[in-house]
């Protein structure tokens, strides 16, 4: 398990490198201390994200082993960001849509509650209860972002990745793969979102 567990992680590193926006993996940092409200408005610390709603954070098994760390994934988007919805888009892909009530959160920056609700509308395949709104951006602050459309890796209540700006206009330009210009930013992020949520 520990073999695969480490084979994951690199996989994740070296799609981190290649991806075009600004990436890199980390040591491990505690998940900082922030309150978020749920559609209806709410409060839920950041604590709570995943551990409260869907049960015990670390997932046990039945063998006496160790229970195994939940690996999550933290985003953050704004309305009116094209990059933001690129990534929401890639929680629609088949290996990955069933996964995302469990595995994924996403937290958006703004003022409004109507803002949050058009965005749940528009990517219904990201669960009503996966969508939190940052009123006063103190999740912004405390995680220490500079731009929406970030992605973070979770183990646990532990951030061990960050993937910002994904999608960038030096690879728009480029097209890389000789096809659409962002299939290559594409590819690689939905391989990072796979490997991370899907590991065993």
């Amino acid at each position: 398990m520990r073999f695969a567990r480490l084979s994951r992680v690199f996989t994740v590193g070296m799609a981190l490198c290649g991806m075009a926006g600004s990436a890199f993996a980390q040591g491990p940092q505690p998940l900082p201390d922030f309150k978020v409200t749920t559609p209806d408005g709410a409060a839920t610390n950041s604590s709570s994200l995943v551990g409260d709603r869907r049960g015990a954070v670390s997932t046990s098994v039945d063998d006496g082993s160790p229970a195994r760390p939940h690996q999550w994934l933290l985003v953050y988007v704004a309305p009116n960001c094209p990059s933001c919805e690129k990534i929401l888009n890639v929680f629609h892909e088949k290996t990955i849509s069933p996964l995302v009530a469990n595995n994924v959160v996403v937290i958006v920056g703004d003022l409004k509650t109507g803002n949050l609700k058009m965005l749940s509308q528009r990517f219904p395949w990201v669960p009503a209860g996966s969508w939190f709104l940052d009123t006063l951006k103190e999740a912004f602050q405390k995680l220490d972002l500079k731009s929406n459309a970030v992605i973070l890796g979770v183990r646990d209540l532990s951030i061990q990745w960050k993937l910002v700006g994904p999608l960038s206009p030096a690879n728009a330009r480029k097209g890389q793969d000789g096809g659409s210009p962002h299939n290559a930013d594409l590819k690689q992020l939905t391989a990072i979102v796979s490997s991370w949520i899907t590991e065993k």
